[in-house]
């Protein structure tokens, strides 16, 4: 683990602590006022910029909890910092500051830096002694950081900065929660380890995104069968509610007005209108105080027009909320948020929280429901609602919603998001739309082999259903991807001549979906572009020029009139792929970006992997080196959320690539430097 040495994500390039340290010699000193919430990395941050500057000359001090009520407590222990002791105690905060700058002025070697953690912490008494020194060392060429928890922090920063103080340069920073991304980047440089997007997205959720709680997820996590170069697994650990440090805020506040405002808006999970709030109190009979609330500091408000939009102070406030309430007082709350609610989709996502049986009425809603999101291009709201309604209903009603789920995240390729329902999948009896829903996600597993052999099994059977052909033309994807990823290329041409069969039966059904759970299949046009794609990658592997020329003729025809979806984009990245080994760089590039825009707008094919390495390896070939290395890194982030699995060793073997051409920069560059002496004179 390598914590102090890694920089916070999500900070600005001009606020790391190295740039900061840089802007502080050029004014010969500052005031750096650093603040976050609890865990953010603030402590961090102050140990890289005292690691900038070497610690030469450096006073570090913290504030803590206990002598908080001290007066003049903190004050002492920076003269003990400093090498002073008082042989009094001091009483009065104009002395004791008096005595700071003498200790300050007599230090054998000038003082560089005061560096001052947790200050939320430092007393009355020391803070107005700290007011009076500040405005004293304007002129010492020296720098100050005041680091405090937003907030009570902030207050006791600002207690010591007066409007007055004539220093130079100030500069306040605020560090900001992680996004998923940014935890990605953390885990990846702090414990060397490759963690999914959707693994990010759920580690974020459970830690607020502050690097204190991601540690101790990961030093829980980490064990015998985890190597420090495995992938992450997919059983993220959750923060359990004892340790999460927000959970028993709520427990200062009374039972009252004030508490349950604070009570509807963790509920709500996202920014709430203080009149809703207000009318979702008066549909379960409560009183609400909303100014009380508010003062409380656990809830936030915002002015947006007329209306002042409610919201928790951190993410873990409203997880702490939503765990620790009762059961039925949840389910209160949910229903009433619910009848309140003008957007559709959220008073859905309300009612299938509510803990009660699922009926006829609520199925039908989740249905069009997850229809319109689909529509609106939100496959993940989609999944929600799947996922929501799998605690609702039992029996076929839920096995329904699990094959639902998992067929909708494979037509998205988002069948890492539904790998953990494979076991509850594997447990239904068998039925042919249940067998294809696992071969979706049988696809993700290493053994493709195995995965090919199964699709085989299912199309060699009777299937005796009423969309045979559509179910029959999907297995065939199946059976092709496998063979192309498979030292057998020739049958691949064999496995496309018969998907184009079932795709020529299908045609004759006039593309109807009578199994409700099949509805969101691609068309079979979309198959055909997918098919003529991987048969010239297939053709391509052989030496007959014929094969070639005719599949390369046939994709270029199905490409040339289709329209944007996510098929478009796999044939586009399949043509590329034939084109940038052939010598067609410039037109692979073409096609590859056309693949992204088409994947902007109508979502990402199942060659989303290969689309994004091959532009890397077209970048790199046409001296468009960063833009290669921004693609690489991307690619790096994403490998393991794709369906594109034989994508990922072309990712690494890129990234290795990237890797030797900017350490021979690195080294062209030492070489050349001034005063060594051209690279044949080092020889």
């Amino acid at each position: 683990m390598r914590s102090r040495t890694v920089v916070h994500p999500g900070l600005p390039e001009d606020d790391n602590p190295a740039a900061v340290l840089e802007r502080t010699r050029r004014y010969r000193g500052g005031i750096i006022v650093l603040t976050g919430i609890q865990g953010i990395g603030k402590t961090t941050w102050c140990l890289q910029f005292m690691e900038a500057l070497r610690r030469a000359n450096v006073v570090a001090c913290s504030a803590d909890a206990f002598e908080s009520a001290l007066p003049l407590s903190f004050v002492d222990k920076l003269l003990v910092a400093l090498g002073h002791r008082e042989a009094e105690p001091l009483s009065d905060p104009v002395i004791a500051a008096r005595r700071l700058l003498s200790a300050l002025a007599s230090r054998p070697k000038h003082v560089s830096c005061i560096v001052i953690d947790n200050a939320q912490w430092i007393d009355e008494r020391s803070a107005k002694a700290l007011r009076f020194v500040l405005q004293r060392l304007a002129d010492d060429k020296i720098t100050v950081v005041l680091a405090g928890v937003a907030g009570t922090g902030t207050a006791a920063i600002n207690s010591m900065l007066s409007d007055d103080l004539a220093w130079r340069f100030i500069r306040r920073i605020t560090l900001e929660p992680l996004s998923a991304e940014q935890v990605q980047d953390y885990v990846a440089q702090v414990w060397d380890r490759t963690m999914s997007a959707r693994a990010a997205e759920r580690l974020r959720g459970n830690t607020g995104g502050t690097p204190l709680l991601i540690n101790a997820a990961m030093e829980h996590a980490a064990g015998p069968d985890h190597s420090a170069q495995n992938p992450w697994p997919d059983a993220v650990p959750y923060i359990v509610p004892g340790s999460n440090p927000f959970a028993a805020m709520l427990n200062a506040l009374e039972p009252g007005p004030a508490r349950s405002v604070v009570e509807y808006v963790c509920v709500s999970r996202g920014p709430i209108e203080q009149e809703r709030v207000e009318r979702i109190g008066d549909a379960l009979n409560e009183p609400t105080d909303v100014t009380a609330a508010l003062e409380s500091g656990l809830i936030l408000g915002t002015r947006l027009g007329q209306s002042v939009q409610l919201r928790p102070f951190h993410d873990l406030l409203a997880v702490g909320v939503r765990e620790n309430l009762e059961s039925h007082r949840l389910s209160s709350i949910h229903r009433a948020i619910a009848d309140e609610a003008d957007d559709p989709r959220l008073a859905l996502q309300h009612r299938l929280l509510v803990e009660e049986p699922g009926t006829a009425e609520l199925y039908t809603a989740v249905a069009a429901g997850v229809d319109q999101a689909l529509a609106d291009g939100q496959p993940e709201l989609a999944l929600q609602y799947l996922r929501s309604a799998m605690d609702r209903f039992s029996g076929l009603r839920r096995d329904d919603c699990i094959i639902e789920a998992c067929l909708v995240a494979s037509v998205h390729h988002a069948i890492p998001e539904v790998m953990d329902l494979l076991p509850q999948l594997q447990s239904m009896p068998h039925d042919i739309v249940r067998d294809f829903a696992l071969l979706q996600l049988l696809q993700m597993r290493p053994d493709l082999d195995r995965v090919g052999q199964f699709a085989e099994e299912l199309i060699a059977d009777e299937l005796n259903h009423p969309d045979e052909a559509l179910l029959r033309a999907h297995i065939s994807l199946a059976i092709v991807v496998s063979r192309m990823v498979s030292d057998d290329k020739p049958s691949t041409a064999v496995a496309v001549l018969q998907a184009h069969q079932y795709l020529e039966q299908l045609a004759q059904s006039n593309g109807a979906v009578h199994d409700p759970r099949l509805r969101h299949l691609p068309s079979g046009t979309d198959l055909g572009l997918q098919f003529d794609g991987f048969n010239l990658i297939a053709a391509s592997g052989t030496q007959d020029r014929e094969m070639i020329s005719n599949a390369l003729t046939a994709l270029s025809a199905r490409i040339s009139c289709a329209s944007n979806s996510p098929a478009l984009a796999d044939a586009l990245t399949c043509r590329a792929g034939f084109l940038s080994v052939t010598g067609g760089i410039e037109q692979a590039t073409a096609d590859l970006e056309r693949a992204f825009a088409v994947t902007a707008s109508s979502g990402a094919g199942l060659a989303i992997g290969h689309t994004r390495v091959v532009l890397a390896y077209c970048y790199f070939l046409l001296g468009r080196v960063h833009e290669m290395s921004t693609l690489i890194r991307t690619a790096q982030l994403l490998s393991l959320d794709v369906s594109d699995v034989s994508s990922r060793p072309l990712v690494y073997a890129m990234s290795a690539v990237l890797e030797a051409v900017q350490r021979a920069v690195r080294l062209l560059r030492s070489c050349t430097a001034p005063g060594r002496g051209s690279p044949d004179q080092r020889v």
